[in-house]
């Protein structure tokens, strides 16, 4: 075994790095273990203007000057993933999909390593990875989608100062998702949420979206999907099956003014103008008089933006050429290299940049703006890994990074899994001057991580598809809508798993066992943060804000009591309580009892500890 050191990194100092050149090469045999060691010298130095074409919402020229290097990251261990990005595909029976209902699969794509917490080398048979990302289905969700602007050239330097805040100027700082919409606030995203007073001129807007169908009703039983799209005719086949198997036909409403049609699955239609793109309901009739609706995105054009100004400290970069990585702790993933135009046929690389980028201020945001950074920057950028399925971190980069494989875009881009991974990176490297990348990884770090970014994701989905001027055309929204919500049901499957199965409590994930025993932990928590968001009406941001604020009390004494090493009776009570009190902090609510009727054990003397952090 290799034994890496976990280097301190503090304000004012840098670490030596080692760099990797990421390029086309073949990829060597990672093994199971993309725990490499951290990075935090990196700098991301994402040349690109924020400028978005707003033909096609092509996101143009991103490549114009305001270079910020992002000397990013911190120091922890690669790449972690629960994603079960749009596993819950509920197609069954005549889908076309890939990936089959309803999967919420803990297989390929784990995180930390799950040896003996350090990094090893790839013929340890003690360190498998597992995965907690379920691909996404690869069915006619959308059609792939791409661009031939050029993503904003990535700066490979590295050096400079560790553990600088952003610029205080309004350009440099990450807005703020308010309560109220700003008229007067440029960078303003989001609204209502929970958040400070904006002032100027403001108008109330309430909540248009939330998660409460999935999270509370029984499941679905109809689903659909696009089978086929001809641009040139403007005809479309529609696919899809109910479970439920309902007698009497569809109804068929195909979003383009005509009369709704009825009939059975595959229905087909033409449209007049196959220079738009429409929303297909389908409703189905039951014979106890009820009735269930669903619906898919028949795509003909590109989605479109309206630029709004961002960070040029956090945008997002989708690399389309070699990018060199610089890490502290150990090598990423051999084999990384970057997406070529023919990955945006459809969905232009600059526009998926641009929500990315969104997204990252959002996360800032939420994380209270306390991140570890390099050179006051925290640009991501997104590699391509063209023999992995799925997506993993690798927040300990410079810059700062996520590897994605080709099911990333070979349909509709999965922005959830992107906002999922981009989790990852931020809540392992906060709090800035002990982040908890590398001093949780293991076996024993999911509860942590993968809670962490499953909460991220879901609250920047809602922040988005709540906001007010970000200027994302209805298509765009509703792709995010549709991804978000098919991850949000694998939450509520793994959930719902958990209380079957016995509340099946386990903070530590046994190597020597084929599945991950703390999949269904880490999920419940996340659940029951989401629950009461939307029970107790509080939306995501305000709620996130407060329990990152009490995780990031996180210090060395509190590492020690995490024990990521041993699998000791304290130690998983230590890290059930820490989670506990974080969402008890976040809502201002003892669920002490909560979780206790799931079995998660809860030292009082601990939590009550914690409380005061505060």
């Amino acid at each position: 075994m290799v034994l890496i050191a976990v280097v301190a990194i503090f304000a004012g100092c840098a670490t030596p790095e080692r760099n990797t050149v990421v390029d086309t090469g073949s990829r060597a045999d990672r093994g199971a273990d993309r725990d490499a060691g951290i990075d935090t010298d990196a700098r991301a130095a994402a040349d690109m203007d924020a400028g978005i074409d707003t033909d096609a919402g092509v996101a143009a020229d991103m490549d114009a000057g305001s270079e910020t290097d992002a000397d990013a990251a911190a120091d922890t261990k690669a790449g972690s993933d629960t994603d079960a990005d749009a596993a819950a595909d509920t197609k069954a029976g005549s889908d076309t999909d890939a990936d089959a209902a309803g999967d919420s699969d803990p297989d390929a794509d784990n995180y930390e390593d799950v040896g003996t917490g350090d990094a090893t080398e790839p013929t340890d048979p003690s360190d498998t990875r597992r995965d907690h990302d379920t691909p996404t289905d690869t069915d006619a969700r959308g059609d792939s989608n791409s661009d031939t602007d050029s993503v904003s050239s990535i700066d490979t330097d590295t050096g400079a100062d560790a553990g600088d805040t952003l610029p205080p100027d309004d350009s440099d700082v990450a807005p703020d998702v308010c309560a109220k919409h700003c008229s007067n606030d440029a960078v303003d995203l989001a609204c209502g949420e929970t958040g400070k007073d904006c002032g100027g001129e403001c108008n109330p807007c309430p909540p248009v979206f939330d998660f409460k169908a999935v999270l509370f009703d029984p499941p679905p039983t109809l689903s659909v999907f696009v089978e086929a799209v001809d641009p040139e005719t403007g005809r479309v086949t529609v696919n899809g099956v109910d479970t439920e198997a309902p007698t009497v036909p569809f109804d068929f409403d195909w979003g383009d003014g005509r009369a709704p049609t009825t009939g059975w699955f595959p229905a087909t239609h033409r449209y007049a103008d196959p220079s738009a793109s429409y929303v297909v309901t389908v409703t189905a009739h039951y014979s106890d008089n009820t009735q269930a609706t669903a619906r898919t995105l028949v795509r003909f054009t590109a989605p479109t933006v309206a630029p709004i100004p961002l960070p040029p400290a956090l945008l997002v970069t989708i690399a389309d050429r070699p990018v060199t990585l610089a890490t502290r702790l150990g090598d990423p993933p051999a084999g990384l290299t970057f997406f070529g135009d023919e990955f945006f046929p459809v969905v232009p690389r600059g526009l998926v940049e641009h929500v990315l980028s969104i997204a990252a201020a959002l996360q800032y945001g939420f994380a209270n703006e306390d991140l570890f950074l390099v050179d006051r920057a925290f640009n991501q950028v997104v590699l391509r890994d063209p023999t992995f399925l799925g997506m993993y971190s690798l927040w300990y980069t410079s810059p700062v990074a996520f590897g994605c494989g080709d099911d990333g875009f070979s349909a509709t881009p999965r922005y959830s899994s992107f906002f999922h991974e981009m989790g990852h990176n931020v809540s392992l490297n906060t709090p800035s001057d002990h982040y908890f990348g590398g001093k949780i990884d293991g076996q024993a770090n999911a509860i942590y991580s993968e809670t962490m970014a499953q909460i991220f994701q879901h609250a920047t989905a809602h922040a988005i598809l709540n906001g007010q001027g970000l200027g994302l055309s209805a298509d765009l929204l509703f792709d995010i809508r549709e991804d978000s919500l098919a991850t949000m049901r694998v939450v509520r499957s793994a959930y719902d798993d958990y209380l079957m199965h016995g509340t099946p409590y386990a903070s530590w994930d046994d190597p020597g066992t084929p599945e991950d025993e703390t999949f269904t932990t880490f999920m419940t928590v996340a659940y029951k943060f989401f629950e009461q968001a939307e029970l107790g009406e509080t939306g995501y941001q305000a709620p996130l804000k407060r329990m990152m604020a009490l995780l990031q009390t996180f210090d060395a004494d509190l590492e020690a009591r995490y024990d990521r090493l041993h699998d000791t009776e304290a130690a998983d009570l230590f890290r059930s309580t820490l989670l506990v009190a974080a969402v008890s902090y976040a809502f201002d609510t003892d669920l002490r009892t909560e979780f206790r009727e799931l079995s998660f054990p809860v030292d009082d003397e601990a939590h009550n500890a914690l409380m005061r952090r505060r």
